[in-house]
């Protein structure tokens, strides 16, 4: 190929980022508020009044910024002593509830692994994905319980009860061995009051995990984006535009698969995540152009990618939004 068309190929700056580059870029600023935008409807706060502490009876805990109020009766420990293989220690207590027996409760707050709201660090104990969740209270919270739930290897049983806050999911488990699982099923009850410092509380529903989620997915693409617009005005030949093009789409690609198992159905999460993996698409289509020097398919790429984006920016403005 001839110098002259492969300079054709050659970005002196990023001119076809147009518009819908824009739009999205105003649109994945407010992607970290999704979770403030939605709190007010999903106000999570039951009408329950709190069980009020008896002085000498109980102790209040701390994990990031929850404070629990929890029986004096239950003495901290170390997570590894809980008997529960693969619990990820550091966003978890562990309490051993009643004396001489070997049963804990567990006090986590971490990001949600799956629609069913358990905190990662609890989810990767599990034996199988957990059934339908029963509505329940926690310290005058709305929750989601999961109710004698088989973890891994070790035969231990866990009642699992949720509540999802902006901050992620705060989460009680009750766990134990078969013979003296009945001893500690249902201690969360014992929870006696939760209350958050810069956080509030949601209501549980089917699409929160996406909601929690996605604003941090879209803050890290922002960055990775950045990074390879910059790439991209600073490309002098066609292997580093392709470069930084490809570098754009798989940071798309990555970001739709981690927001694709906390999506499901027809609804506005879906179609994000179907709109992440077109722009994921269309920016390896360019890239690939880039790299061959193809300046009529590198042109169609640059279509491609401002029709992407757009798709993108309106489906990001649906889920910020509420709608479908």
């Amino acid at each position: 190929m001839s110098r002259s068309r492969r300079d054709d190929v050659q970005p002196r700056r990023p001119a076809w980022v147009g518009p819908g580059l824009v739009a999205l870029l105003v649109v994945v600023g407010v992607a970290g508020v999704i979770v403030a935008a939605v709190a007010g409807w999903r106000a999570g706060s039951a009408p329950t009044a709190r069980t009020p502490a008896v002085s000498g009876d109980s102790q209040a805990v701390r994990l990031g910024p929850a404070d629990l109020t929890v029986p004096h009766a239950w003495t901290r420990v170390n997570p590894a002593r809980a008997g529960v293989s693969r619990l990820d220690p550091s966003p978890t207590l562990a309490f051993q509830i009643v004396p001489g027996l070997s049963g804990h409760a567990l006090v986590s707050l971490a990001a949600p692994a799956d629609r069913s709201l358990i905190p990662s660090s609890l989810r990767r104990v599990l034996k199988a994905t957990p059934g339908r969740p029963r509505p329940n209270v926690l310290a005058g919270h709305r929750a989601w319980s999961y109710l004698t739930v088989a973890t891994r290897p070790r035969d231990t049983l866990m009642d699992i009860t949720v509540v999802p806050t902006s901050a992620g999911v705060l989460a009680v488990a009750c766990a134990a061995s078969r013979p003296v699982f009945v001893a500690v099923a249902g201690c969360e009850q014992d929870v006696q009051g939760i209350s958050l410092r810069g956080a509030r509380v949601l209501a549980p529903a089917p699409d929160l995990a996406f909601t929690l989620r996605a604003g941090a997915a879209f803050e890290r693409l922002r960055r990775l984006r950045d990074l390879g617009y910059r790439a991209l005005r600073a490309a002098r030949t066609p292997v580093a535009q392709a470069q930084a093009l490809q570098d754009v789409g798989t940071a798309y690609a990555d970001a739709a698969g981690g927001l694709s198992p906390l999506a499901s159905g027809d609804g506005a999460a879906t179609g994000l995540v179907a709109a992440m993996r077109g722009a994921a698409a269309a920016y390896q289509f360019a890239g690939s152009a880039a790299a061959a020097g193809a300046s009529t398919s590198y042109g169609t790429g640059r279509a491609r990618v401002r029709t992407a984006e757009a798709r993108v920016a309106a489906a990001l403005d649906r889920v910020t939004h509420g709608v479908g």
